[in-house]
């Protein structure tokens, strides 16, 4: 009878080495994984929100600014001011619809 080589690269004495041969393995190695991808999810998630929250104090800032000129603007020249803002309802609404 033959004896196996032990440098040998398929040495299955010790059990299959091809992975799909080993569920458990590979179902911890797929587990893992997926709690690897859901941190970095959660992670990704956070500074999206963190971002979103500057933004939105930023724009926060921009209306403050910007209410004094819609203020006076609407008491030196109340129709013009009108036209401007149909002019961006018109606008916006366009790029709504697309």
């Amino acid at each position: 009878m033959a004896s196996q080589r032990t440098d040998y690269p398929l040495d299955y004495r010790n059990g299959s080495q091809h992975p799909h041969d080993r569920p458990h393995d590979l179902g911890d190695a797929v587990t893992d994984r997926v709690k690897e991808v859901t941190d970095s999810l959660q992670e990704r998630a956070g500074q999206v929100a963190e971002q979103a929250l500057q933004y939105a104090e930023m724009a926060q800032d921009a209306v403050k600014q910007f209410k004094p000129f819609v203020q006076k603007s609407l008491k030196d020249k109340p129709v013009a001011t009108l036209a401007s803002f149909v002019l961006v309802g018109f606008v916006l609404g366009a790029m709504w619809k697309k």
